[in-house]
């Protein structure tokens, strides 16, 4: 069995129900988390004047709980189906996973 890990990946907002349709629409379909979040870096090429005033740019940024190995085919497929897109990505080692909260019977 593959290690558990969790995929990040930032988008830019215009491409949120894409990719949104993409992870469900794989086989069998990736549950995730979704969120809008603001990316700040050295670089401001192609930023909009509000964004240089404000020091980031919007993303949605997607979490997703993987294996190691469905994780690098995932990437695989982004990069084939997304090829052009303003996407950045890591991943890192999950070392728990446990859901605290028991739902009564």
């Amino acid at each position: 069995m593959s290690e558990p890990r969790l995929l990040i990946i930032t988008i830019p907002p215009n491409l949120e129900s894409k990719l949104s349709d993409w992870l469900i629409d794989q086989d069998p379909p990736i549950g995730f988390s979704s969120a809008a979040v603001n990316g700040h870096g050295m670089g401001h090429e192609g930023f909009t004047l509000a964004e240089q005033v404000r020091g980031s740019r919007r993303r949605i940024q997607f979490q997703v709980e993987t294996e190691s190995e469905r994780a690098d085919r995932l990437l695989d497929g982004l990069a084939r189906d997304f090829p052009a897109a303003d996407m950045h990505f890591w991943m890192i080692p999950l070392l728990a996973i446990e859901n605290r909260l028991k739902r009564p019977k």
